[in-house]
């Protein structure tokens, strides 16, 4: 038998937006103030999702020392905050798909390892209210794959675990889901290959928004 969704969980980068290009340009733009080497564009697909600060030292690889990385990242942070809506746009299909979700009364979410204010000035400026709850990290919150984050969010939206799914694009949200002890669905659209997300164990795969959204209609 089918198992309701009352609430699905996404995460925000390379699954609701496609932020790849301007999460790059943030990067390179201090590493290039710095004199340092910077990085073209598809370098980052395997540099995001762990947070802004993992991201930093992942860019700056052998250079990345503490002090170097804290004053990048400060850098980062406020370039970022600046350019965060120039070039980032929702993947086709998704805004709709979202919308097609919340009419059936799914509750949604999205969790993400970006910084809590950039997550919630993207996904407001392109999905508006469509979700209950936005939450990325802030002072005190544990980064994905910790479950900690996606569990406070559940609760806030009043549903049990067994009743939502947590839908991403990477090994991260895959882990998230099965720390968290929700039901895992990997997008065929974002930043990670197929295959990194059938190796962490995802419960489906999907390779369109309508397809995710009628998914959750049925039920898993």
């Amino acid at each position: 038998m089918l198992e309701p969704i009352r609430a699905v969980a996404f995460d925000l980068d390379g699954t609701l937006m496609n932020s790849l290009a301007d999460l790059a340009a943030s990067t390179n733009a201090v590493l290039a103030a710095h004199g340092l080497p910077v990085h073209p564009l598809p370098a980052y697909n395997q540099m995001v999702g762990n947070g802004v600060r993992v991201l930093i030292e992942r860019a700056l690889g052998d250079r990345a020392a503490p002090e170097l990385t804290d004053r990048l990242l400060q850098e980062f942070i406020g370039i970022y905050d600046r350019d965060c809506l120039n070039l980032s746009r929702p993947y086709d299909g998704m805004p709709e798909a979202a919308a097609a979700m919340k009419e059936q009364g799914v509750r949604l979410a999205v969790i993400t390892n970006k910084p809590d204010p950039q997550a919630n000035k993207i996904v407001t400026h392109f999905y508006g209210d469509l979700f209950d709850g936005i939450y990325g990290l802030s002072e005190g919150r544990k980064a994905k794959p910790d479950p900690a984050l996606t569990l406070a969010a559940l609760a806030n939206l009043g549903v049990p675990t067994r009743e939502a799914v947590f839908v991403g694009d990477s090994n991260v949200d895959i882990r998230t889901a099965k720390a968290a002890g929700l039901r895992s669905v990997g997008v065929l659209w974002g930043f990670r290959s197929r295959r990194e997300l059938e190796e962490a164990g995802a419960d489906v795969l999907v390779s369109h928004p309508q397809e995710l959204a009628e998914l959750v209609r049925r039920g898993l």
